[in-house]
């Protein structure tokens, strides 16, 4: 078997337009080059760009003897690539150079006892110089030594990616350019449609494998923290059950949970479903979704006051004197970054930026604390919220909470000092809670991102805040946030009653 050669090329392509990508990755598959890796960053002018790295076999450097050379291992050729990206290990630089440093003063030593028994003019001559470069060569690694050690190479090294993707061995072939389903477009068409509908931009995204993954399965950070995972199928088609009649599980169909809503759903080969009239959910737009909801609902921990200051900047398009009155006159960035990140959690649009601003500028003389100034800031903007919510008809589908309850939710509110509200239930009420809520939503058949939890506005927040990690997706909202344009239909009522009927059995 012959060592192959490779060479390699870098390329970028503007990250706004998914096309743009496509046309990149596309052009360079017809020239035979592969696509080896790729990142999201911030080009000078202060604008996000893909920089890709791509292989190809150098047929420059290819057996001239005629014979087919078989292709065995890049795994040296990505060490060279994947060097470009990678830090490097300061202490173990640190180590070498040191043992380099030893073995030549060593050199230099027995250069000196062979100087000091020598007696031809010539020879010490040599070795004078042999000693005076071997000088200047430890002169040079002392001063390597002595950058390495420096602390300001330190800080260098501290910096984390926002968003990070990690693909088992089986799904990276989603993320090459030569695959239908091609990951990283199908992502970018989701970030554009979330910047579109919401105003949120999703930040830069690092795609890499992961070897400790299980079998088909993806995991999602966010600032290298673990935020969700899942698995997925590639060339299956992930339906819901009930969904085209499937009450149970088809031959050979491979049974999950989804990852966001963990009810059941089954994952069937493609050719299988060639004759559904639903087309059913396919491994990169499960991701890309998965993605979004994440991304949302870690906004507080993704917006940053470079996000802030690009959303005032395109305020100050429309109105200068609008900005330069708010911040920090009116409210500081701290806080204005707090109830921007609160809205896009709760997926409400901030698109009309100069709109948000504005009514800030009304409220604030009302109030300065931030959880009120938001509350009010949310019943101003009712119309963005209600519309936002609701079907093609203008009609939310609600679910009550009786007054009864409220008041019982209101009175176990815990409002920690330096974090968000939350509701100081028991496991068996917040089961019972969930339980109920999810059975509505099932035996009435209603779409989650069109129905409503329906509170008081001293509770929406806290209970928001339950519901999110129970039943993602769904909108929890006050009496006085529904415009009066938007038609409501009741599915059900939320009663303390209930809870406490099963808290009493449960004792």
């Amino acid at each position: 078997m012959t060592d192959m050669h490779y060479k390699y090329l870098v390329a970028l392509s503007d990250s706004t337009f998914a096309e743009d990508l496509e046309a990149l990755l596309n052009e360079k598959a017809s020239d035979g080059w592969e696509l080896f890796m790729l990142h999201e960053v911030d080009n000078r002018m202060g604008k996000t760009q893909y920089n890709c790295i791509f292989y190809k076999l150098d047929d420059d450097m290819a057996s001239d003897s005629g014979e087919n050379v078989e292709v065995s291992d890049i795994t040296d050729f990505k060490k060279r690539i994947e060097k470009i990206y990678q830090t490097k290990d300061t202490h173990k630089d640190y180590i070498e150079l040191q043992k380099r440093i030893t073995n030549l003063q060593k050199e230099i030593s027995s250069t000196k006892e062979m100087l000091d028994t020598s007696e031809q003019e010539k020879e010490r001559k040599e070795l004078n110089s042999q000693i005076e470069e071997k000088l200047n060569e430890l002169k040079d690694l002392n001063l390597e030594m002595a950058k390495i050690s420096d602390s300001f190479k330190f800080y260098n090294r501290i910096k984390s990616d926002k968003i990070t993707i990690y693909l088992s061995d089986e799904l990276t072939r989603m993320a090459e350019n030569d695959n239908d389903e091609n990951l990283i477009a199908k992502i970018i068409h989701y970030r554009q449609d979330l910047t579109d509908k919401q105003g949120f931009v999703i930040p830069n995204i690092r795609y890499t494998d992961d070897l400790n993954l299980e079998p088909y399965q993806y995991k999602i950070h966010i600032r290298e923290v673990p935020a969700a995972s899942g698995f997925v199928y590639p060339g299956h088609r992930m339906f819901f059950k009930g969904q085209n009649n499937l009450t149970r599980k088809p031959r050979n169909a491979i049974s999950a949970l989804h990852p966001l809503y963990l009810f059941d759903v089954f994952w069937l080969k493609e050719e299988q479903t060639k004759d559904f009239w639903e087309e059913g959910l396919s491994p990169s737009d499960l991701i890309a979704t998965h993605l979004a909801y994440t991304c949302i609902k870690h906004s507080n921990e993704l917006l940053d006051y470079k996000d802030i200051n690009n959303y005032l900047d395109i305020a100050r398009k429309n109105n200068f004197e609008l900005v330069e009155n708010l911040i920090p006159e009116i409210i500081s960035p701290g806080d204005l970054r707090y109830i921007i990140a609160c809205l896009i959690r709760e997926m409400v649009p901030v698109k009309d930026i100069n709109f948000i601003f504005e009514r800030i500028m009304d409220l604030y003389n009302y109030t300065s604390e931030k959880e009120i100034l938001l509350e009010k800031l949310r019943i101003t903007m009712k119309r963005q919220i209600s519309y936002s919510r609701s079907d093609e008809n203008n009609q939310i589908e609600v679910i009550l909470v009786d007054p009864e309850l409220d008041k019982y939710l209101k009175d176990n509110i815990i409002i920690p000092e330096h974090s968000n509200p939350f509701l100081n239930l028991s496991k068996e009420e917040t089961e019972q809670l969930m339980n109920t809520t999810a059975g509505m939503i099932e035996s009435t058949g209603s779409r989650i991102e069109h129905t409503a939890i329906l509170c008081s506005n001293s509770v929406r927040q806290p209970l928001f805040f339950l519901f999110e990690e129970f039943i993602p997706g769904i909108a929890v909202l006050s009496h006085e946030e529904i415009d009066n344009e938007i038609e409501m239909s009741e599915i059900g009522t939320l009663s303390r009653k209930k809870l406490l009927t099963r808290r009493s059995k449960k004792r």
